[in-house]
């Protein structure tokens, strides 16, 4: 086969009943012997519109004004929204590997059962969801933050 998928993955791509993956998308117009510029943005809109999540999410202030757990929390969860909702397992890919960020640790994260274990797995996850690492460093030093007075509190109890 030409795009290099199986049959029935190009018939369920082909169908229009749901958001093929990425990979899925960029080999089907490859196979058709283009792949438009606007493609991934997109296919990165019919994505978040097929989960409907991000639409009921605030989007995040700037992260200098994240003060709690629960901001650095809801922003970790819109980023990874607007990034379409990647599998776990790209995530942790895209983050530099298991060592930077377990899949078991994105789930949490993404879930907002839990921020990330430090400052180096914040900016991990900001990038895996594609935010610039100038960005993705601005949020970090909200993580350091907001995380700082956690641990200060700790000591004092």
């Amino acid at each position: 086969m030409r795009a290099g998928l199986s049959l029935a993955t190009l018939k369920r791509a082909g169908s229009g009943q749901a958001v093929p993956s990425w990979e899925t998308a960029r080999e089907f117009a490859s196979a058709c012997g283009t792949l438009p510029v606007g493609l991934r943005p997109a296919w990165l809109k019919a994505r978040i519109a097929e989960r409907g999540c991000l639409k009921q999410l605030r989007r995040p202030r700037a992260p200098e004004l994240a003060t709690t757990f629960g901001d650095l929390g809801e922003a970790m969860e819109y980023f990874y929204e607007a990034a379409g909702a990647p599998p776990l397992r790209q995530l942790q890919e895209r983050a530099g590997g298991s060592y930077l960020l377990p899949v078991s640790s994105a789930a949490r994260i993404v879930n907002r059962e839990a921020l990330p274990a430090s400052r180096q797995q914040c900016i991990a996850f900001l990038i895996a969801c594609g935010l610039p690492d100038r960005t993705a460093e601005r949020w970090a030093q909200a993580f350091d933050r907001i995380t700082r007075h956690r641990d200060l509190e700790a000591a004092l109890a």
